[in-house]
């Protein structure tokens, strides 16, 4: 369930699980944003992304979606997310190489800042050899996304890290995609 935004425009601190449907209703189709000449444009380039992993048989249990597209700014210019890589249901070197090249090329085809993670439901690294993550890497990952979409620095500020940016003060969408299975 998506929460109500705070004063500030943003979702409240902490992670929201909820479907595609939901956030099309909270963020595209809601009245407060029908004046929004951008937002249509950025569900689609988002909806774009998730076909073309589904092109290339990646699966996405979830996608952590987050930044100025689930606030109440009515005009995002892009969308910020990170997608789960199913990484125990990629079979070949080749699939895996396409899923990460399409996502490389996502920043300059489709205009959207897609930060993945490479999701392991099992420690998949010794079957599928030396550089393959393993589930020390996923939860490292996920944590630090996890921190990161809590965040918010002003782009004036973005030159230099700084302690008052580590402090949690907005909430993220966890989106199910397909679904963990």
């Amino acid at each position: 369930m998506i929460p109500q935004f705070t004063d500030g425009g943003l979702l409240p601190v902490g992670r929201f699980q909820c479907s595609m449907d939901e956030v099309h209703s909270c963020f595209v189709a809601a009245e407060r944003f029908a004046t929004s000449t951008t937002r249509a444009d950025v569900w689609n380039r988002i909806g774009g992304f998730l076909a073309e992993m589904a092109h290339l048989r990646a699966r996405i249990p979830a996608m952590f979606l987050g930044g100025s597209f689930i606030s109440g700014n009515v005009d995002p210019d892009d969308g910020d997310l990170s997608p789960l890589i199913d990484m125990s249901r990629i079979q070949s070197d080749n699939t895996r190489r396409a899923i990460f090249q399409a996502i490389a090329n996502s920043k300059s085809v489709l205009n959207l800042d897609i930060f993945p993670i490479r999701w392991v439901p099992e420690d998949i690294s010794r079957a599928q050899g030396l550089g393959a993550p393993g589930v020390e890497d996923y939860l490292k990952d996920r944590g630090q996304w996890d921190d990161f979409w809590q965040r918010q620095v002003p782009h004036r500020d973005r030159s230099a890290f700084v302690r008052s940016h580590a402090f949690p003060v907005r909430g993220y969408l966890e989106v199910i995609v397909d679904g963990y299975r």
